[in-house]
Order: C-alpha cells, then sequence, then structure tokens
C-alpha cells in the first residue's frame, strides 16, 4: 500500500468512527419509533421532555443503572480449563462482541456446574448482559 493509499484509508476510519460515535450518540438520546426509525424532537416534541441529559423520549426515565436492576449486579461463574468440554453451555468474551445479542453457536462447554451456580448464574430472557474487563485493541501504525 502507498502513502496516499494510507491516508486515505485512514481518512475513512476516522470518519467511519464518528458517524458510528453520533449513531450511538442518536439511539441514546433519541431511541428508535415504532418503525425502527429514530425519533425526531422536531415534528413530534410532545413525544420528548428535558431531563439532566438533555432531551430525551417522554417514557424514559433517568437513573443510574443500579436504578434498573430486579437483581444485584454480579460477576460472572469462573470454571478452571479442565472443566471444559462438556456440560453446560457458559459464554466468554468472544460471543459478547459479536453483536447485540449472544450467539451461542461456538459457547464453552463445562461440567460440573452444580445447582446453585446454575440458579446464581443462568441467563434468562431480557438479562442484560455486559463485559466489566475485557481486551481493547489498540491501533497504531509503523512508519519507516
Amino acid at each position: 500500500m502507498d502513502g496516499a493509499a494510507i491516508t486515505h484509508t485512514s481518512s475513512l476510519i476516522t470518519k467511519l468512527k464518528q458517524i458510528k460515535a453520533r449513531l450511538l450518540h442518536d439511539l441514546l438520546t433519541r431511541g428508535l419509533d415504532e418503525n425502527g426509525q429514530l425519533r425526531d424532537a422536531e415534528p413530534h416534541p410532545e413525544e420528548f421532555k428535558d431531563s439532566a441529559l438533555g432531551r430525551i423520549p417522554r417514557e424514559w426515565e433517568v437513573g443510574k443503572l443500579s436504578d434498573f436492576y430486579a437483581v444485584p449486579a454480579r460477576d460472572g461463574l469462573y470454571k478452571p480449563a479442565k472443566f471444559y468440554g462438556r456440560g453446560a453451555l457458559m459464554i466468554h468474551m468472544p460471543q459478547m462482541f459479536r453483536s447485540l445479542t449472544i450467539d451461542v453457536s461456538d459457547a464453552a462447554r463445562v461440567v460440573e456446574v452444580n445447582p446453585n451456580e446454575l440458579e446464581r448464574y443462568r441467563l434468562e430472557r431480557g438479562d442484560l448482559v455486559f463485559a466489566r474487563r475485557s481486551l481493547n485493541l489498540v491501533e497504531f501504525s509503523i512508519t519507516a
């Protein structure tokens, strides 16, 4: 790749990151309507209200994430590698970062999950799963 192509590609990546950030901001402040379209406060001001975060959809509540938990947040279950191979499905970081839903097609299977662990860590429909720690890849460029 020549220098101009690298510069052009780098510029495109920067622009796409800006677009992604803006879309995320819009989703988190405007939300989607019943047709899956971004809500718009200009033609429908009655659908929005003022909040500590700015204008948000009228039916949304502002609070700490923990205010909305049905069950307090907790760490996941850890099992040493010797327990892997068969048994209950266990999701890991690769399943967490592929999409908004968890694909368990390649999830690990873990033996010796006792009934108490299964009760405590079993995922139910509607559960919110998030990673508090993970590997973050850092972009860098090498110049000769």
